[in-house]
């Protein structure tokens, strides 16, 4: 697909073909679009969670408001900030400023590279943060910003 015309094709999918499954070939390419985005001093400091585990899901759209599509979708990528990697290198304004545009930048790759696959995918930023650091078993470092369901359209 043309760059433009995955621009124009980008939208918010909140139904998912829970029965059709992505490869491992599609998330690793999805992961490395989001690898590929630029970062604050090239720090590098966006950690991709990948869920797929049906309880994990639930959980995570538990905390989102109750928003269920999230479990339907086969995969979830949760978009983070390692903030010990943003506060070594611009200390409060790399964890109140980078740590949110780094993984906006990598979550909007994701999503291009979602429409460019013939995929669907939404952008989830209403959650309780603390409780998907639980439900993904991750430090106190780790700031989740964005939820990603992704999956086949229906």
């Amino acid at each position: 697909m043309e760059f433009w015309q995955v621009l124009k094709n980008r939208h918010s999918v909140r139904s998912f073909d829970h029965n059709k499954k992505l490869t491992d070939e599609q998330i690793d390419k999805l992961i490395e679009a989001g690898r590929l985005a630029p970062t604050a001093g090239n720090i590098k400091d966006c950690r991709f969670f990948v869920v797929e585990t049906q309880s994990k899901k639930e959980a995570l759209a538990k905390t989102a408001l109750n928003q269920e599509f999230i479990a339907d979708a086969p995969v979830v990528i949760v978009v983070a900030s390692d903030l010990a990697v943003c506060e070594e290198h611009y200390a409060n304004r790399g964890m109140d400023v980078y740590s949110y545009v780094d993984a906006a930048m990598a979550s909007q790759n994701i999503l291009l590279a979602v429409t460019e696959m013939g995929l669907g995918a939404v952008p989830i930023g209403a959650f309780e943060e603390s409780e998907v650091r639980d439900i993904l078993q991750a430090g106190n470092d780790i700031r989740p910003v964005l939820i990603i369901p992704v999956g086949y359209k229906v």
